[in-house]
């Protein structure tokens, strides 16, 4: 059994690059889709989340069902098993919104749907301190340079808004935001309007 965890854990840090600022464990193999970036593993036949994998195989225990392992670091791409705890869903919400972490503030499916807070869904608070915007958010994927640029391109030129998604590594959906000043309408730029 120890020969096969070490070929797993082998294999394994053959997709990790080390940040010696931070200690991070850096996945640079293959991630999901979603806006986290959080690594894939695949192990007998399954793909699992890389931290996950890291946990069970430097902590040699299994993740017991209904909990989830969470980054002390807050940073979703780090496989460091130093890095990672078990904790409840429930635990992992209250890192979040003690990080200030959650979609909150001006964007916040609240602010359009106003009809939900009365049928008591979600919040109706103001943004909790500490609260980043554009590119301070550790969710952000693009700086307010790139939002400028962004629509000057879709005001100047004829490019398509797929295309300018895939210039930035984004889905369409999220290039449509900027655009409409969904998210980033904080971000002004000279002479576009």
């Amino acid at each position: 059994m120890a020969d096969v965890i070490q070929v797993l854990r082998e294999r394994f840090l053959k997709n990790v690059r080390v940040d010696e600022e931070t200690g991070c464990w850096i996945w640079v193999g293959t991630t999901d889709r979603g806006w986290a970036k959080y690594g894939q593993f695949s192990c007998y036949n399954k793909n699992i989340r890389a931290h996950r994998a890291a946990y069970e195989l430097w902590k040699l225990e299994l993740i017991p069902e209904g909990m989830v392992v969470r980054h002390q670091c807050d940073n979703p791409p780090c496989v460091n098993p130093d890095h990672l705890i078990l904790g409840t869903y429930a635990d992992n919400t209250r890192d979040m919104i003690d990080r200030g972490r959650q979609p909150r503030g001006e964007n916040h499916w609240s602010r359009f749907y106003p009809e939900r807070i009365a049928r008591g869904e979600g919040s109706h608070k103001s943004p909790p301190p500490g609260t980043q915007r554009g590119s301070r958010n550790a969710g952000a994927r693009l700086t307010e340079a790139d939002v400028v640029e962004i629509r000057r391109l879709r005001a100047e030129t004829k490019l398509t808004i797929k295309q300018i998604a895939f210039r930035y590594g984004v889905y369409h959906t999220t290039i449509e935001a900027v655009i409409y000043r969904k998210n980033w309408a904080h971000v002004e730029e000279p002479g576009l309007e």
